[in-house]
């Protein structure tokens, strides 16, 4: 029986769904193991199936794992040498727009489980005294980051948040450049959060100890490498194995985030 991999709409459908094929491929040679992968329509989807333990792998965000009780592994993306990140508040540098002027604005958000994309940011505004939900005039969900930046880029919206190593300029840039490519230049960062633990592949109680363990040594061996192109699909320098009670921090995101709705 193949083992199915779960993995989150967070890079746009289209490369979501090209990676997908490549991962099938690359895990079958590199691994020797049959994996079949789906990419979830949102994050709602991924949510359900990551709690109703539906696929023994899932490449889930931190607010997912968050809710999770019982993994056999959890392997975390290291991105910059290190294995948490940041969210950044970004606007258009032609406009004059800053933390303290963003009443009657416009904000595209990822997704209310996106912790990068909404839940970081969220908190961080709250943190400078700034509601979100009596500020902003219009949030809208857009489902991938790139999204997002493409409605701030054409002025769809004012302001959106993306995901960040660090808080250090070059990694700034290096994050608006993933997203954004050559139009980069025409974003500026004006706000960026406190950090929580990335994104995680998460090995599932549906498989056995003994099996688990398997997958974990080829995925996240002592020696040697993860395979080149899971690293690739997740933008990971390497997989590390990470406690589950590291994520429950994010649980009082969303708990904030359930206590009043986001308007749009």
């Amino acid at each position: 029986m193949p083992y199915t991999l779960l993995v989150p709409p967070s890079l746009g459908a289209a490369r979501a769904s090209a990676r997908a094929e490549l991962l099938e491929s690359s895990l079958a040679g590199e691994l020797g193991i049959d994996v079949r992968v789906h990419v979830a329509k949102d994050y709602s989807e991924l949510q359900r199936d990551a709690l109703a333990n539906a696929a023994e792998l899932v490449w889930a965000p931190s607010a997912v794992i968050a809710q999770l009780d019982e993994v056999r592994a959890l392997l975390r993306a290291v991105r910059g040498g290190v294995g948490r990140y940041h969210s950044a508040l970004v606007a258009r540098a032609d406009k004059k727009v800053n933390v303290g002027a963003l009443r009657g604005l416009k904000a595209a958000w990822v997704d209310p489980l996106s912790a990068g994309g909404y839940l970081l940011p969220l908190a961080w505004l709250r943190g400078q005294g700034i509601e979100p939900n009596l500020v902003f005039d219009r949030q809208d969900f857009l489902g991938s980051h790139r999204a997002v930046i493409d409605a701030v880029l054409d002025g769809h919206c004012d302001v959106a948040a993306v995901s960040t190593p660090s808080k250090d300029e070059e990694a700034l840039k290096r994050a608006l450049s993933f997203y954004a490519g050559g139009a980069a230049d025409r974003l500026r960062v004006i706000g960026v959060s406190d950090s929580a633990p990335t994104d995680a592949l998460i090995v599932t109680t549906k498989l056995e100890p003994a099996a688990a363990e398997r997958v974990v040594q080829k995925l996240a061996p002592i020696r040697g490498r993860t395979p080149s192109f899971l690293l690739t699909a997740m933008e990971a320098e390497r997989l590390e194995r990470a406690p589950l009670e590291e994520y429950k921090e994010i649980r009082s995101l969303l708990w904030a985030k359930r206590s009043e709705r986001p308007r749009g």
